[in-house]
């Protein structure tokens, strides 16, 4: 969906994709617009799927936004790697280049024009380590996420659940292999807290052994 990808990649730093134009760094206007609508685009999402009401000032400026967009339809195509619908937004008076305003305007009009579907839409369940910053989110979506995810224990000991989206049809849960692993390895350590150095040893314990062989075989061999 557009919209994931797009509220995807925006947490990237860079902004990867979301714009093209050598002159949009220089713009502040542009990249202040940029910032807000990827806020209001996210407190759209939150409402949506996890029933998070966002404060008035949001709904206020996300009307305003949904008021100002005008529609048309075009050949479905890819734009700097998103698959870009049929049925196109963009508002007239924008800070953005004329590209990335259609991105955006079109992704909110896909978040709110998908009814029940929005609902195969979640958080990724992965974690990071206590003192890892806190995502965009929120704290109210951050606990309601961890809530629905399982999650809420390791949130108010300090971790952070992966901010990233994850289209989830077949009941998805991660989006990365790594994001996956380092669930595991949370989950794991809070059941057996002697786990992980138990397996610790056990590596240091065959690389020793492994060590000790090479040793043995380079030895030389005398004969009288």
């Amino acid at each position: 969906m557009l919209w994931v990808e797009v509220l995807n990649r925006g947490l990237d730093s860079d902004r990867q994709g979301l714009v093209h134009e050598t002159e949009f760094a220089a713009a502040e206007a542009a990249a202040t617009q940029l910032e807000r609508d990827l806020e209001l685009l996210r407190a759209a999402a939150a409402s949506l799927t996890m029933g998070t009401l966002p404060a008035e000032p949001l709904l206020a400026a996300t009307r305003q936004w949904l008021a100002a967009v005008t529609l048309h339809v075009a050949a479905g195509e890819r734009w700097s790697g998103f698959h870009l619908p049929a049925l196109r937004a963009q508002r007239a008076a924008s800070a953005l280049p004329a590209r990335t305003e259609m991105l955006l305007s079109t992704a909110l009009v896909q978040l709110f024009g998908l009814g029940e579907a929005v609902k195969a839409v979640s958080r990724c369940h992965g974690l990071a380590r206590p003192g890892t910053p806190p995502g965009p989110w929120g704290a109210e979506n951050d606990a309601a996420s961890a809530r629905v995810a399982g999650l809420a224990e390791f949130v108010r000991a300090g971790w952070q659940q992966c901010p990233r989206l994850v289209l989830a049809p077949r009941q998805a849960r991660y989006c990365s292999k790594a994001c996956s692993n380092a669930a595991f390895a949370a989950r794991k350590g809070v059941r057996d807290p002697d786990y992980f150095a138990a397996k610790q040893a056990l590596y240091r314990n065959r690389q020793r052994r492994r060590a000790s062989a090479r040793v043995e075989v380079a030895s030389p061999l005398f004969v009288d």
